[in-house]
């Protein structure tokens, strides 16, 4: 979402318009938090989303397509110094996330959950020092260090949970449904890539003859 509101789009936006436009469907990003997009997914007013396999929350009759979107590097960021105003177990989160099951071996080594909405929330309450620890996945904590031109991360201490692959997930109920499935087999089809975010960057696959 743009700083002023009006705009909701990114890369993966200019990515799916590449592989979508090519057979007439156009893309109408969203910006919501995780828990209405998963409830619009179920729903089919929601086309398609972005998620991990492993996630509790999406519903598996809704078809997860490969290759993957991306591959996601779940980080735990901390203060180097206690901070004032936060409990030295304090970790905020985006409501709903799981982590891949980080959250509950967190908790059970006695770290206290404070929960934001999304993403934009959760690294600014962190980037506040409202709360010693944050874990996110690590491209939007960069990204949202590159708009604010901050020189916050060298004195950030990161500790490299695991890493994931996030993938496209289309809705069972959406009527584009065969049309989606299909345009992105032929777009990966004519690329050799492991990740769309690496297919997008590429040209078409040359024929050797």
């Amino acid at each position: 979402m743009s700083e002023d509101g009006k705009v909701c789009g990114g890369r993966a936006v200019t990515i799916l318009d590449q592989i979508l436009k090519p057979v007439g469907l156009q893309t109408m990003p969203v910006c919501g938090t995780a828990a209405r997009i998963y409830r619009q997914l179920d729903s089919g007013d929601m086309d398609m989303g972005i998620s991990t396999i492993t996630n509790p929350l999406v519903n598996h009759a809704h078809t997860f397509l490969t290759p993957a979107y991306t591959e996601l590097v779940l980080v735990l960021y901390s203060h180097p110094v206690p901070v004032a105003d936060a409990d030295s177990n304090s970790v905020v989160a985006i409501r709903g996330f799981e982590y891949q099951g980080q959250r509950l071996l967190m908790q059970q080594q006695g770290y206290k959950f404070i929960e934001m909405p999304d993403a934009v929330s959760a690294i600014g309450f962190f980037l506040h020092q409202r709360a010693q620890h944050l874990i996110s996945y690590q491209d939007p904590f960069l990204y949202y260090l590159q708009q604010l031109g901050s020189g916050a991360l060298p004195a950030i201490r990161q500790q490299q949970l695991m890493t994931v692959d996030a993938q496209l997930v289309v809705s069972a109920r959406s009527v584009y449904k065969d049309r989606i499935i299909q345009a992105l087999a032929t777009f990966a089809a004519t690329r050799n890539c492991r990740y769309l975010t690496e297919c997008a960057q590429s040209g078409p696959a040359t024929p050797v003859n």
